[in-house]
Parts: structure tokens; sequence; C-alpha cells
């Protein structure tokens, strides 16, 4: 009755009064589907996606506090593409996959002897996680780390293991840069206002 009330100067509605006060209406039935198909907001493809993720990436906020549970990072991560990306882009890199993933991480952008940018990330999170949504980022990014082989998820320029000795890992990446902490806590209402 509310959507019929939203119709009017119609010759497919007859309304009728009834002997009790009601209105009655009757509608021909060619027309109900153009009268009363319920309106739905469109899906945001993926490329509304990926702008949301690039307004959140410039929100995302990094300390140089070391967490107390810093003995629970148990990945390590190193991209290099030995290509001229500059530190923004690496920087980029790893505030998205933060997002995506959502894990608690520390970076460091470092140079190579080379002069090509790279980047180190410890990451408290799950292996087959973490390549899956690393996958993700690559592709948002039109990235592709295959050397060729689409069955092989990453190459030499992507590298994933488990750190082993954290102080001898917290060591190395001091060595030529400061480490950056991204933690959830620090970043809740990136995660929770869902835009």
């Amino acid at each position: 009755m509310r959507q019929i009330g939203k119709i009017s100067g119609d010759n497919n509605i007859i309304r009728k009064k009834v002997i009790n006060g009601k209105e009655k209406c009757l509608i021909n039935s060619n027309y109900i589907s153009d009268y009363f198909r319920r309106k739905r907001k469109l899906k945001t493809g993926i490329d509304g996606f990926n702008q949301r993720m690039e307004k959140k990436v410039r929100k995302v906020k990094s300390t140089y506090k070391v967490p107390y549970d810093i003995d629970k990072y148990n990945i390590e991560l190193s991209i290099n593409f030995k290509d001229d990306y500059d530190n923004d882009y690496y920087d980029y890199i790893v505030k998205d996959l933060f997002l995506r993933s959502s894990f608690d991480l520390f970076y460091v952008i470092e140079e190579d002897t080379f002069g090509f940018n790279h980047l180190h990330i410890g990451i408290k999170g799950d292996t087959e996680e973490l390549k899956l949504i690393l996958r993700h980022t690559y592709v948002n990014l039109h990235l592709h780390d295959y050397d060729g082989d689409e069955d092989k998820i990453f190459s030499k320029q992507t590298n994933i293991a488990v750190i082993r000795n954290h102080n001898a890992y917290l060591d190395y990446l001091q060595k030529d840069g400061t480490i950056e902490f991204l933690q959830k806590k620090d970043n809740l209402e990136l995660f929770a206002d869902g835009k």
C-alpha cells in the first residue's frame, strides 16, 4: 500500500472505497513488476573497492614504539622488485597489505648496493593467509611476480619465511633504517568504519 500511494494518475491502478471506508486497489498484473520492483543499491565493483582502499592507505598510522608481544611476530617477508620503485611505492604496498589482512606488522624500507629500494616486513599472522592476501595486493597494484609461471605464487623477488631469531632479525633491520610498526589498535577506525 505504501508503494501504491506513490503512484498517481495511472490508468493501470483503480482505487475503490469498500464498505468499511478502507481503500482497495485493483492493479493490472502486467505492470506489477514495474511498480513494485525492489530498488537495490548497486554493488561497487573491484574498482570502487580499490579506490576506497587507496583513501584508507593514506590514513594508516604507524608508530616507532616496539610492541610488548614482539616475539609473536612469526613471519618475515622481503620484497625487492629490483627496479626504480621509490620509498612511497613500497610504503603503499605494506599499508595496503596491512589493511587487506589486518595483521599487526613492522617494516623497514632499505636501499641495496645497486641503489634499488626494497622492503622487509615482520608479520604476526598465518603464512598461507599472507600468500593469498599478498596476491590480491599484487593484482591491485598490477604487479606480476610470477617469473612467467602462473602456478608458482611468488618468485625470488618476494620471499616469505619463518622468523627464527627475533633479536637477530630486528638488529638486521635496524642497520639501515628505523622500524615502523603498524598495529590494529592504532588503526581501529579504518577497520570499523566499513567504508
